[in-house]
């Protein structure tokens, strides 16, 4: 090695160690490197700077979805998850993926295969599952689209308390099928009909 080579080495080695000794290290900006939406891929882990909560990506055509990962127990019992694999993105990329809160279980390893689609309501580390129970027709009617379900395992779907179940308004309201059908008015006014 060269006596100049060696002689820059030996200044930058002498400089990073006074920065980093005296304290000036800590005041300058770290560089982190952020993913931004569009570089995102499908199954990515995300979480800002400032929020330890962790979301996994869903890419399904133009939507973008993150779904919370409620807490460590439930992050842990996916295998396939890794702690040093989460991205940190900026809030304006966390605010350009659409939430989603609806999952479904399906688990091979155990042999379930849940049909029912769950609104997760998270409360800090814990939370509450509802069912949606409601036909195909009325899950459109109520805006909800099939390509944000989420598929979960038996550990996170019965970590969640089971909350009361999720049904269409209106539209889930037989039609009467009576041979007439009475109307009463209100109280102040006594006329009624039967239609």
């Amino acid at each position: 090695m060269s006596n100049k080579l060696q002689k820059i080495i030996s200044i930058f080695i002498g400089l990073t160690t006074l920065v980093w000794s005296s304290g000036l290290a800590l005041i300058a900006p770290l560089a982190v490197s952020t993913a931004t939406a569009a570089s995102l891929t499908d199954g990515e882990l995300v979480k800002t700077t400032n929020n330890p909560d962790v979301y996994i990506v869903k890419l399904v055509g133009d939507h973008q979805y993150k779904r919370l990962i409620l807490n460590p127990d439930v992050f842990n019992s996916y295998g396939h998850l890794s702690w040093d694999k989460i991205q940190t993105v900026d809030q304006a990329t966390m605010d350009s993926l659409t939430t989603s809160d609806l999952v479904r279980c399906y688990d091979p390893e155990n042999g379930v295969d849940d049909p029912k689609v769950y609104k997760l309501s998270p409360n800090g580390d814990t939370g509450t599952k509802q069912w949606l129970n409601m036909t195909p027709a009325e899950f459109e009617a109520a805006d909800y689209q099939w390509d944000q379900i989420y598929t979960i395992n038996v550990f996170e779907r019965d970590i969640y308390t089971t909350g009361s179940d999720i049904t269409a308004t209106a539209s889930s309201n037989p039609t009467p099928q009576a041979e007439g059908l009475t109307v009463e008015l209100a109280d102040d006014n006594p006329a009624s009909a039967t239609i």
